[in-house]
């Protein structure tokens, strides 16, 4: 939308940096994909003990549950 809004404004010097911008992100997107693969096999087990499986930021907004401990959570026992 940016690059539109520039390339209609005349601003060519700009909306150039966010098409370079683009081709670089794009450009290494495989690589972080690749690197992000391989530790996801170097992790044995992951521990999800003290995790909340509901969201949090839905109890804040909308349950307006402000504080901890109105969440009423209990985490797991670590064995």
């Amino acid at each position: 939308m940016a690059g539109v809004r520039l390339l209609l404004t005349g601003n060519f010097n700009e909306m150039l940096t966010i098409v370079k911008a683009h081709f670089s992100f794009y450009g290494s997107l495989g690589k972080w994909l690749k690197r992000r693969r391989q530790h996801k096999k170097q992790v044995a087990h992951r521990n999800e003990s003290g995790r909340m499986n509901s969201s949090i930021v839905w109890q804040f907004f909308v349950l307006r549950k402000r504080t901890f401990p109105k969440l009423k959570w209990e985490p797991d026992k670590l064995q």
